[in-house]
């Protein structure tokens, strides 16, 4: 939902946002945003790479009723090894950041190949992690998955400046 929130915030203000749910098998934008379309990640990641280009990517994507694009996941287990398709995930994430000013991505738990390539190429990466599990504490209300910390990466298409600056510039 942090995700959400902050595209959200910053489509209000105008801004041209797209906001992707990085997590096959286990996406949760769509229900959030009570999208019912069948448009997802899924139908990119499992095209050849030289197939991944703007037409492509932006017949998957949904405009919301905000104003906000969002290049949906499913809910679909079977989907959850979609993620490994690491040159794909990565071929979609660099042409999504040519079709808009700023792109948040919800990368979903876990820190996995796809994660290790797009990182890097992120103006800002968040990390929400539950605070007993950062201390070595223990939880008390262990996630039966063992719920790992939840990531949101920002990029931004453009020159390079500083995100604070940007965000205290074009968000009011």
């Amino acid at each position: 939902t942090i995700a959400l929130n902050f595209a959200a915030l910053v489509t209000q203000s105008g801004q041209d946002v797209i906001l992707a749910d990085l997590h096959p098998g286990s996406g949760s934008l769509s229900l959030m945003l009570g999208l019912t379309q069948s448009q997802s990640l899924a139908a990119l990641v499992t095209k050849p790479v030289g197939d991944i280009n703007q037409r492509a990517v932006g017949a998957q994507l949904v405009s919301h009723a905000s104003g906000l694009r969002v290049l949906p996941c499913a809910v679909a287990p079977g989907e959850a090894g979609l993620m490994n398709n690491v040159t794909q995930v990565e071929a979609i994430v660099k042409t999504l950041n040519t079709m808009c000013k700023l792109l948040v991505l919800d990368l979903g738990t876990g820190i996995v190949e796809a994660t290790r390539r797009i990182a890097p190429m992120c103006e800002a990466v968040t990390v929400i992690a539950d605070p007993t599990r950062l201390d070595g504490g223990s939880d008390p209300f262990p996630h039966p998955c063992g719920k790992d910390p939840e990531l949101i990466a920002v990029l931004r298409h453009g020159p390079a400046r500083d995100l604070d600056a940007f965000l205290a510039e074009d968000v009011h």
